[in-house]
């Protein structure tokens, strides 16, 4: 369990770093493309380019890392189900083991 939750504390920092790595490519991607804009340089042409490649990569980067984050999130869930419906049957037999056969359960019917 620990195991899982620290694996979706993981994909969940990693994606919140990417996610704000894209915004900062985004606003730098609009200033080069401004600079271009008035200048129409060489220089400034690369820099956009370079600058749009970048925000291109670190967007698939955040999309996988989103997906992969919710995958961990989903298994999470489905682990603390399964503990939880194994908590409540080992409750259940207990309780079963506790109480005791009321008369006319159909247990000493066959004596």
């Amino acid at each position: 369990p620990l195991q899982h939750y620290a694996h979706m504390q993981l994909t969940d920092h990693t994606y919140r770093d990417l996610k704000h790595r894209c915004e900062v490519l985004e606003r730098d991607v609009a200033s080069s493309n401004e600079a271009y804009a008035n200048s129409k340089s060489d220089d400034d042409e690369a820099l956009k380019e370079k600058k749009t490649d970048q925000l291109i990569l670190a967007a698939d980067e955040t999309q996988k890392a989103q997906i992969e984050d919710a995958v961990a999130k989903v298994k999470y869930r489905e682990m603390l189900k399964a503990a939880l419906r194994c908590i409540h049957e080992m409750v259940a037999v207990d309780d079963a083991r506790k109480r005791p056969p009321t008369p006319g359960d159909g247990k000493d019917a066959a004596a």
